[in-house]
């Protein structure tokens, strides 16, 4: 009898384990607080669950349906549902901003435009590797995941002047 108790206690701690571990972080906030009595839980329907206090000053709705965005089926022009995806996991990477900075009282202005006439954004300014004095200034072009790559290293005692168009043949050019 003992070994059988035993056993069930192994299982049963296994089982909470990996119910703890394959929450997402929503269903890891909700579950923190549904043994609170202050807060009180309400399944709104479609996997929508809305977290409230009592007094009604509290009040926050989570979607715990897992939206499994792939970032490979992802398109130049794809726009992500940030409203039903879970953010959770990577809000204290980033921070919103207003503005995107394209100036400094150091250097010359960021260039952002379409230089190589691909359709996708390119950006032209210098910046500063930190413990590289060879390179502070390059062109970079946003891939279709959303990170940035380095496509030109010009040459590293010039920094980005502007974008004209030098032989008036209808492109573009950066003059370093």
């Amino acid at each position: 009898m003992k070994l059988l108790f035993f056993f069930g206690c192994i299982v049963v701690l296994f089982f909470s384990v990996v119910i703890q571990f394959a929450q997402t972080p929503a269903e890891q906030e909700i579950s923190r607080y549904r043994s609170d009595p202050h807060y009180q839980i309400r399944h709104l329907g479609d996997g929508i669950v809305e977290l409230r206090s009592p007094d009604g000053r509290f009040r926050r709705s989570f979607d715990i349906t897992d939206q499994k965005i792939d970032p490979a089926d992802l398109a130049d022009d794809q726009v992500i549902d940030l409203i039903h995806a879970d953010t959770t996991l990577y809000n204290w990477k980033y921070k919103r901003r207003t503005y995107i900075p394209v100036g400094s009282v150091y250097g010359y202005p960021l260039l952002i435009g379409d230089f190589n006439r691909n359709g996708k954004i390119d950006i032209s300014g210098s910046y500063k590797i930190s413990g590289i004095s060879l390179v502070d200034c390059a062109i970079i072009e946003l891939n279709t995941d959303t990170t940035y790559s380095v496509k030109i290293y010009p040459d590293s005692v010039e920094t980005v002047l502007s974008e004209t168009d030098v032989d008036q043949d209808g492109l573009t050019e950066i003059n370093f």
